[in-house]
């Protein structure tokens, strides 16, 4: 049993109609692609296809693809930040080490005081990712999830990256 809906099956019928006498009258001659059929682009659900058609043809991309992007950019921007203190807190450490003892203790105060700035605001653009990456993982399947990103993962990253660099 058909179950469209009569101004559905008139719809069509119209649109059919118009195909035809267009394609009689010659109108839709020597077009690009005239006869040939349409690429098989995906193995996609056969009642979505044209859906899917029409967004590639348009450069259109699902949501999540955007956010997934962003998600990444702002991870290597926090990963970026992160190797940068790091390095910063080596190259302190070596100055606190040399420095005359009556320097030691401003010096230690005023390296906490950054270091818990720093570390805030990490933990405000990590914040910020992982409520990206919870809204990301509410619209995708689950293979495709991602983990919360997490300061001491980001820091473990770059110890693996800055030992394999050394190596």
């Amino acid at each position: 049993m058909d179950d469209k809906s009569p101004k559905l099956r008139r719809i069509e019928r119209d649109v059919e109609r118009r195909i035809r006498e267009m394609n009689e009258s010659g109108r839709l001659r020597g077009l690009a692609g005239q006869g040939a059929p349409f690429p098989a682009d995906d193995d996609g659900p056969s009642d979505s296809w044209a859906a899917r058609r029409l967004m590639r043809n348009a450069g259109a991309q699902p949501e999540w693809v955007d956010m997934r992007k962003e998600i990444e950019a702002r991870t290597e921007k926090i990963r970026l930040r992160v190797h940068a203190h790091r390095q910063w807190l080596h190259d302190r450490t070596r100055l606190l080490a040399e420095l005359p003892a009556d320097r030691i203790l401003e010096a230690t105060h005023a390296t906490t005081t950054r270091d818990t700035r720093v570390r805030a605001e990490l933990a405000s653009a990590i914040g910020e990712v992982n409520a990206l990456v919870r809204r990301y993982d509410l619209i995708v399947p689950p293979a495709m999830q991602l983990p919360l990103v997490t300061l001491e993962g980001l820091a473990a990253s770059d110890r693996r990256a800055e030992s394999a660099a050394n190596s």
